[in-house]
């Protein structure tokens, strides 16, 4: 039986999923709306949505800042990780990592899913693409 390199079976299910969507996003701006183009430079559709969703508003913020506060609560945790993860095992107990990371986890979900619900869902609809993903290159 034959078995495509894992790089080609990667290409084929990032690429065909985004260009079926992309195809389907044209297909859809051309038929509601009769004026479109997209003359000025190439960007894909799904990019200039993926733009225009950070940019709106939910409850008086732009949901960019919700990445900014992901990547705040990332780059501030990651020192006090290395640390913890560098430490010998006897030193360091299961249940104080497992408590660290969950506190992570806490401060980077918690808040985003209380301020910015719709960029959480976004966020959720990714990480089951990519584990989707990964799963069929298993």
């Amino acid at each position: 039986s034959f078995r495509m390199p894992m790089m080609m079976r990667l290409f084929l299910n990032v690429t065909g999923p985004l260009l079926a969507v992309e195809l389907v996003l044209y297909v859809m701006a051309a038929r509601f709306y009769p004026t479109f183009t997209n003359d000025m430079f190439y960007c894909p559709l799904a990019l200039q949505w993926l733009f225009g969703f950070l940019m709106e508003y939910e409850y008086g913020y732009p949901r960019y800042w919700g990445l900014l506060y992901w990547g705040i609560v990332l780059a501030l945790s990651s020192l006090p990780t290395y640390l913890l993860l560098s430490l010998p095992a006897q030193k360091i107990s299961v249940v104080v990592t497992r408590k660290w990371f969950h506190l992570i986890a806490v401060l980077l979900f918690g808040p985003i899913t209380w301020q910015f619900p719709q960029l959480m869902s976004l966020a959720y609809a990714i990480a089951v693409c990519v584990l989707s993903v990964f799963e069929t290159l298993r």
